[in-house]
C-alpha cells in the first residue's frame, strides 16, 4: 500500500515508481540508510538494508559495481541496467531462485553543449570534444530512444489485451 500526498491510498502487490534526477523524498520516509546526497544503501540486489521486498535503482540509489567496487554515478545508462537487471532478479525469485548478481557498468559520458557541439569520455579514458562529440551524444540518445518505444508501445498493447 501507498499513500499520496492527497492522502488517496493504492493497494498493490506490485509497484513501480520512476521518474527525476535526485533521490526521491520516499526515500527519506523509508527511512533506510542514506548516503550524502540522500540515496539508498541498497545491497549487491538494489535492496536496502534489511527489507527484501523493496528495489531501489537509479538516482534513488548509490549503485555499486560489485565487481569492480566503484561507487557508479547516477546516470540514465545506470538506471536503465539496474531496472534490467532488477526484472532478471524479480523474475528468479518468483520462480523460486536465487538471482545470480549482476552489476551495472558504467560506459562513459558524453554530453551536447549547445548547437553542434559537444564533450565526451568513454570509460577507457579517451576523450572527445566538438562535433564527434555532439554526433556521438545524438547517437547515444537513439540508442536510448528507440528500444524505449519498441518496449512502451509492446507494453501498452499487452495492457490493452488484459
Amino acid at each position: 500500500m501507498f499513500i499520496l500526498k492527497t492522502e488517496i491510498t493504492y493497494k498493490q502487490d506490485f509497484f513501480i515508481w520512476t521518474g527525476g534526477i535526485v533521490a526521491s523524498s520516499l526515500i527519506e520516509r523509508l527511512k533506510v540508510k542514506t548516503n550524502r546526497r540522500k540515496q539508498a544503501i541498497v545491497d549487491e540486489y538494489f535492496r536496502p538494508e534489511g527489507i527484501e521486498n523493496i528495489f531501489i535503482i537509479g538516482d534513488c540509489a548509490e549503485i555499486i559495481n560489485y565487481e569492480t567496487g566503484e561507487i557508479l554515478p547516477p546516470m540514465a545508462q545506470i538506471a536503465i541496467q539496474t531496472g534490467e537487471i532488477t526484472a532478471r532478479y524479480i523474475k528468479d525469485m518468483i520462480k523460486g531462485k536465487k538471482p545470480q548478481v549482476e552489476s551495472p557498468v558504467f560506459r562513459g559520458m558524453v554530453s551536447a553543449l549547445g548547437g553542434k557541439y559537444g564533450v565526451g569520455m568513454i570509460k577507457n579514458g579517451i576523450k572527445f570534444r566538438g562535433f564527434p562529440a555532439y554526433l556521438f551524444k545524438e547517437l547515444v540518445f537513439l540508442h536510448y530512444k528507440l528500444p524505449l518505444r519498441h518496449i512502451s508501445k509492446r507494453g501498452y498493447r499487452r495492457l490493452l489485451k488484459q
